[in-house]
């Protein structure tokens, strides 16, 4: 961000996981933050990363990486996959083996940044009986962060559709002392 007043993430380091084409790691890019680095699987998604992002690192597959050689990061963002928990979908949730919840857990635990934000569908809220809520939730509590939700309607910002988003923002309690940027 450029030319304007600091945003609430002004220097502030981001890391992004799933990033998809990289809404996410944009938003945080207008609030101040700098993406230091993102993970994506799916190959055209990556061609659209490296030409938005062409300095920043990509990594390929989070259930590979040893996340104790990524640069510490300050945000972490994840869109992780909703097939699992989608109302489209047969909701399996955490017994689909797409649910890569515990991969992205694994690297919250490790680089152990202040605030992490997640997003996904609002069938996360009710997959598994709430269990695939339970254990995203439960996990964030477990790693201490104090976490707070809402679902957005698309149409509510603008787009021309319905679907409604989950979107999860996490602070570390412990983390946050003395902390001077970063107070969403």
């Amino acid at each position: 961000m450029t030319g304007g007043p600091a945003g609430p993430l002004e220097g502030l380091m981001v890391g992004g996981v799933c990033a998809g084409y990289g809404g996410l790691e944009l938003a945080t890019e207008q609030m101040g933050g700098t993406t230091r680095w993102m993970v994506e699987y799916e190959p055209n998604a990556r061609k659209v990363l490296r030409a938005r992002w062409p300095k920043v690192k990509l990594y390929r597959d989070l259930r590979e990486l040893d996340w104790a050689r990524l640069a510490p990061v300050d945000v972490m963002v994840a869109g992780f996959p909703c097939q699992p928990v989608s109302q489209a979908g047969r909701q399996k949730g955490t017994a689909d083996e797409r649910w890569i919840w515990p991969y992205i857990a694994d690297g919250i635990g490790v680089l152990e940044p202040r605030w992490v934000l997640l997003e996904n569908v609002r069938g996360i809220l009710t997959a598994n009986g709430g269990a695939a809520m339970g254990e995203v939730l439960g996990t964030l509590a477990d790693l201490g962060f104090d976490a707070e939700w809402c679902c957005v309607r698309a149409g509510e910002v603008g787009a021309c559709h319905r679907r409604e988003r989950w979107f999860c923002v996490a602070r570390h309690t412990d983390r946050m002392a003395g902390a001077t940027t970063g107070s969403w």
